[in-house]
């Protein structure tokens, strides 16, 4: 015999949620992201990603200055919505994701604990670089470039040491 337990209930949760950092050694980073609706009809919801550099748990980010994204989603009936976000910029390494169901929409949620990620990535810092030459242009025109460099240039006569500098090229 099968005794019935429980009842069917509505819910929206994260799946995934992964964070990486651009190759190109910018500051900036790419979101992947998959939500799953277990309900019987289309949901709407927001997808808000939170930032901060010494956050240890859900209270440390769930606060409106902290927010760095806000991502609208369409949830299909009984489906999983996957997506990235590019071009984020945060400070830190940690950000937390939350999906909430728009208040507009009738749906309840009923499990609370799925509806939360996590992300640590490697933080990326911008670099104190020094060039230390006569002037050679491409090597000055591409470090300039880089989001993530810092530059000074000096002549050789300038020159004091590499103290105080992440890289000194010569």
């Amino acid at each position: 015999s099968a005794i019935a337990v429980g009842a069917a209930a509505d819910n929206v949760g994260i799946e995934a949620f992964n964070v990486r950092p651009y190759p190109d050694d910018s500051v900036t980073y790419v979101a992947w992201y998959a939500v799953r609706n277990e309900t019987p009809r289309t949901v709407k919801a927001n997808l808000f990603l939170y930032a901060n550099p010494v956050g240890s748990g859900q209270g440390d980010f769930d606060v409106p200055a902290r927010l760095v994204h806000t991502e609208p989603l369409t949830l299909a009936a009984n489906a999983t919505l996957s997506g990235k976000i590019d071009e984020l910029k945060f400070t830190g390494s940690r950000l937390f994701a939350k999906v909430a169901i728009d208040s507009s929409d009738p749906t309840r949620d009923a499990f609370a604990r799925d509806d939360v990620a996590f992300a640590v990535v490697p933080e990326r810092r911008n670099l104190a670089v020094q060039l230390v030459g006569d002037g050679n242009l491409f090597i000055n025109a591409a470090l300039f470039l880089r989001e993530n460099v810092k530059l000074t240039t000096r002549t050789p006569a300038e020159y004091t040491g590499p103290e105080g500098f992440d890289v000194t090229v010569v």
